[in-house]
């Protein structure tokens, strides 16, 4: 190398050097912040659905309560859980669904309100403002199934498309009843 040379290539060496040194020091922070489950907890909301109606939940509330939230992606994914969910949880559990539409554009929520009356005949929860889904640890593109206790803490969360092991973590804590005598925190 010629000495005018060799200033530039250690420049570039030790701003790589610098750069991946930053990430080394970050990526472990990103991933320890992703690795704390967010304690949620649920006061009442009220939202409308594809066909103007308002839906309201309460908490506390007798039962627990069961929401299947997903963005456009994800709604492939709900279509595999409500069958099981109703299936297996509808006698002890309320079960809603919300469509995460968080990010549609004020002149578009009419013709996306529309669209899924056309698609889907029962009733689905519209959260245009993250009212709920901004409080939610959601995951993007899939089907997300929560959980809620009668008081409105999170208590277990999956996503993914439906599955027999999903399903029996989602039974475990439907099922699960605090121990005599102790309150729920």
């Amino acid at each position: 190398m010629t000495p005018t040379r060799q200033p530039q290539f250690l420049q570039r060496w030790s701003a790589q050097l610098l750069l991946l040194g930053v990430l080394c020091l970050i990526v472990p922070l990103v991933h320890s912040a992703d690795a704390t489950p967010k304690k949620v907890e649920l006061s009442s909301f009220e939202l409308a659905d594809q066909f103007g109606t308002s839906h309201r939940y309460e908490f506390p509330r007798q039962k627990p309560l069961v929401l299947l939230v997903g963005d456009r992606k994800g709604s492939e994914d709900i279509d595999g859980w409500i069958t099981p969910l109703k299936q297996h949880f509808s006698a002890t559990a309320d079960i809603a669904g919300i469509a995460d539409v968080r990010g549609v554009p004020r002149f578009l929520r009419d013709r996306i309100t529309a669209a899924i009356k056309k698609s889907r005949p029962v009733a689905v929860m519209l959260d245009y403002e993250g009212t709920v889904t901004d409080l939610l640890p959601c995951e993007r593109k899939v089907a997300n199934v929560f959980v809620f206790s009668p008081r409105g803490t999170l208590i277990e969360a999956v996503s993914g498309s439906v599955d027999d092991g999903r399903l029996a973590t989602l039974r475990r804590a439907i099922e699960a009843k605090p121990p005599t005598g102790t309150a729920e925190k």
